[in-house]
């Protein structure tokens, strides 16, 4: 992980996190 945060990588990234835990809730 690099200390620069790209928006794009960061949205991804919440997206994926939301993904796991609708998964992790089901």
């Amino acid at each position: 992980m690099t200390a620069t945060v790209d928006p794009v990588t960061d949205i991804d990234l919440d997206a994926y996190v939301d993904d796991q835990i609708d998964v992790t809730r089901r």
